[in-house]
């Protein structure tokens, strides 16, 4: 008896192997993030259109664009500001520094500090001169040298 018909051929490996080598398809199938913005379409409750939508139609970028266009289009033309709660008033204020810093983005202005920022910078600034008294010497000097 030979020992061929003793041992039937059996094999755990596959007897063709076929593979397509993708050396991107670790970045797009492993990582779900690439650059600063993610975009999950898993999210939705129809991902295939929403990713048709974002391809074929409009970006999101390009979607808020128009969205701001109207938006600004019904402030400028109905909305009465002398009725706004001061909460309103805050909210259409942070809306238009956002709408105009992206205007200014758009046409390659340097952007502008909101009056808000700035407060917000000058508290940070006085933390830093109880904390951190030496960092706080430099960015005074920092701003003496500029104003």
């Amino acid at each position: 008896m030979t020992t061929a018909s003793l041992f039937p051929t059996f094999s755990f490996a596959p007897q063709n192997l076929d593979q397509v080598i993708n050396p991107w398809s670790f970045w797009n199938n492993s990582l779900s993030q690439f650059g600063l913005i993610n975009i999950n379409y898993t999210a939705s409750r129809d991902p295939e259109m929403e990713k048709t939508i974002v391809t074929n139609v409009a970006s999101y970028g390009r979607q808020l664009g128009r969205i701001m266009d109207v938006l600004n289009l019904l402030i400028e033309k109905d909305l009465d500001k002398a009725t706004l709660t001061p909460s309103q008033q805050e909210k259409l204020d942070s809306y238009t520094d956002m709408a105009n810093k992206i205007a200014s983005a758009k046409q390659g202005k340097p952007l502008d500090l909101s009056l808000q920022e700035a407060e917000e910078f000058i508290k940070k600034l006085s933390l830093l001169k109880t904390n951190q008294p030496e960092t706080y010497g430099q960015i005074v000097a920092k701003l003496k040298a500029v104003a």
